[in-house]
């Protein structure tokens, strides 16, 4: 009885350690922040740069030089094409009808060079922030992150997006999805999408101060609780009869 309840304290604690567990393993890249509010959403995404073509299907070799590095001065010209030929390989939908989701931007920076990929906020600024020689210098292509913003004018922010990638032959790519609904982080996930597979964005609820995490906290404290009171019943039981 003693063992079967440690493993299942065991268990407890290793279902509660997964999520996280997972996350770190994966990383916070590739990721796709989704901004919900009343005049519209956006689409962000970063991934490694050399992952583009692979994920999306299209060429980005006009942004860089003969050596491989980023090309600082057409970068600076305008990305706006580029951008729109990435998310052209991709079909999004909102509540089942065509989005019309829009470019406005793509930059290539190093990630050590901008703050953490977390907020619409921090998106903005990765997108917007003009590449320069303090945030690729002559940092090989290998090394650097792309960003990429897209906005739908007046699409409901309760929308259900759906992305679909195109067939690259790459296999399976893993996600890490956080949805903001007016500021306001509703939904943190990470999602595997397979090769030409659909990604589903739909709405979360509104989870103000990680209420949510921190009902699912107490009550596995509340299963180990009771889980230690029983073993030190069955401990006392088991004394008292000897």
């Amino acid at each position: 009885m003693n063992q079967t309840l440690r493993r299942l304290c065991c268990l407890l604690l290793i279902c509660a350690a997964l999520p996280v567990a997972r996350a770190q393993a994966e990383g916070v890249e590739p990721t796709i922040i989704v901004d919900r509010r009343s005049d519209g959403v956006s689409l962000y995404f970063a991934l490694p740069a050399p992952r583009l073509e692979g994920v999306f299907g299209a060429d980005i070799s006009a942004l860089l030089t003969e050596t491989g590095t980023a090309d600082r001065v057409k970068l600076l010209e305008g990305t706006y094409e580029v951008a729109e030929d990435l998310i052209a390989s991709l079909g999004i939908t909102g509540d089942g009808e065509p989005a019309p989701f829009q470019a406005t931007s793509l930059m290539l920076h190093h990630p050590e060079a901008l703050p953490p990929f977390e907020t619409p906020l921090d998106a903005e600024i990765s997108v917007s922030v003009c590449t320069s020689a303090d945030t690729i210098g002559d940092v090989a292509q290998s090394l650097l992150q792309a960003y990429m913003g897209y906005f739908a004018w007046k699409l409901p922010k309760t929308s259900v997006i759906e992305i679909d990638f195109p067939e690259r032959g790459n296999g399976p790519m893993v996600w890490q999805v956080l949805d903001y609904r007016d500021f306001a982080l509703t939904g943190r996930s990470v999602v595997e999408v397979a090769d030409g597979g659909t990604l589903r964005l739909a709405p979360m609820q509104y989870v103000r101060g990680g209420l949510a995490k921190a009902a699912l906290l107490v009550g596995l404290c509340c299963l180990a609780l009771l889980a230690a009171i029983a073993l030190w019943r069955r401990s006392g039981g088991l004394s008292r009869s000897s």
